[in-house]
């Protein structure tokens, strides 16, 4: 994918990140970027308040393609959507 010029949708493709998106429960789409052999440990990455998944691109390096490595943007962050429902009370967002 050509660069864009925004480095929110520009950064997963330089460090060797496919992106993809996955629906939650309340039809909520947000961004996975993966890397890495389909077939190797997979190694899941859930960012804190106030980052997103670019918080991991140090880590992901480190590791390589050891692992299946699957970073996600959590709900209103970066690649992923507000949540649909409106909810972000604990038991949603787990």
């Amino acid at each position: 994918m050509a660069p864009t010029g925004d480095r929110t949708h520009d950064w997963p493709a330089e460090h060797g990140f496919t992106s993809t998106f996955v629906e939650a429960a309340d039809g909520t789409r947000l961004r996975a970027l993966v890397r890495g052999p389909e077939g190797a440990p997979r190694v899941v990455f859930v960012h804190g308040f106030p980052q997103n998944a670019a918080c991991w691109r140090a880590v992901s390096a480190r590791l390589g393609d050891a692992f299946r490595l699957i970073a996600f943007d959590m709900r209103g962050y970066a690649g992923s959507e507000l949540a649909r429902s409106g909810r972000y009370d604990l038991d949603t967002l787990a």
